[in-house]
C-alpha cells in the first residue's frame, strides 16, 4: 500500500510539494566596517590571549594588542595617510605584522602585502599596481624595499620592524598617546569599500590585485 505523501508548509503556513522553505538567515553586518567589527571584539575580550609567538612562547592579549593597533594607527594618521591610501607590508608572521593590518583598517587604509621571498621585479610590478603611501618591512627586506621603492618613484616611507639606521623604526609606532583612549576607528562611506587587496599567484597570467571589500569581511561566519 502506497503511503500519502507528508505534508510540508512554508513559513507562511501554505502548503507546498512537499517541501520545507526557509527564508535566508538574517545578515547581520556592522555598518561600521570590519575596523569597527576588530575593535569592539578586541575590547570585549581584552584579557584573553590574541596570540602566541611558536619561537619563543610570548603570548599578548587583546587589550596590549589593541592598545599597539591604536598607537600605530593614530602614528600613520599623523603621517598624513587618508582613507583609501595604501599600506603594504613585506614582512613574516610574527607578533607586529597583525598590529598593521588592524591599524590601517582603523583609519580606513588598504592593505596590500608582498612575500618576502618575491624578487625585486616581481615587488616592484605588484606594487606598481597600488601605488602605496608607507611599507613595512623586515630588516632581512630592507634592502630590497629600498630599491622597490627608488623603482617605483614619488615619496614612499620605508617602516623596519627591527633595527635600522637608514629609515623609520616600527617600535616609534607604538609609543602611547596622551588621547589615544578617546580613539575609534572611521566608519566607512559604504561597505563596498575596500579594505584590503591580495595579489594573485600568477599562475596564467601576471599577478593581479583582488580586492576584498568591507562587506565581504563583516558577513564572514
Amino acid at each position: 500500500m502506497a503511503l500519502a505523501p507528508t505534508t510540508a508548509f512554508h513559513v507562511t503556513g501554505t502548503p507546498t510539494n512537499n517541501i520545507i522553505i526557509m527564508p535566508d538567515p538574517p545578515m547581520i553586518t556592522d555598518q561600521r566596517g570590519i575596523g569597527h567589527v576588530y575593535f569592539e571584539s578586541m575590547l570585549k575580550y581584552r584579557e584573553k590571549i590574541a596570540q602566541v609567538d611558536g619561537h619563543t612562547g610570548e603570548e599578548e592579549t587583546y587589550e596590549s594588542l589593541l592598545k599597539r593597533s591604536i598607537r600605530t594607527a593614530i602614528t600613520m594618521q599623523n603621517m598624513g595617510i587618508k582613507p583609501g591610501d595604501f599600506v603594504s607590508m613585506c614582512t613574516v608572521n610574527d607578533m607586529d605584522a597583525c598590529v598593521v593590518y588592524i591599524a590601517s583598517l582603523f583609519i580606513g587604509a588598504v592593505m596590500a602585502n608582498v612575500d618576502v621571498n618575491v624578487s625585486t621585479q616581481d615587488i616592484v610590478f605588484l606594487l606598481k599596481q597600488v601605488s602605496p603611501k608607507i611599507i613595512f618591512a623586515t630588516p632581512n627586506s630592507e634592502s630590497v624595499i629600498q630599491e622597490v621603492i627608488r623603482e617605483l618613484g614619488g615619496h614612499i616611507t620605508l617602516v623596519v620592524f627591527g633595527e635600522t639606521e637608514l629609515n623609520s623604526r616600527f617600535t616609534d609606532f607604538t609609543r602611547r598617546y596622551e588621547n589615544e583612549d578617546k580613539f575609534k576607528p572611521r566608519e566607512v562611506d559604504n561597505l563596498e569599500e575596500i579594505a584590503f587587496v591580495i595579489f594573485s599567484s600568477g599562475t596564467t597570467d601576471r599577478p593581479k590585485g583582488i580586492c576584498h571589500s568591507h562587506l565581504a569581511m563583516v558577513s564572514y561566519n
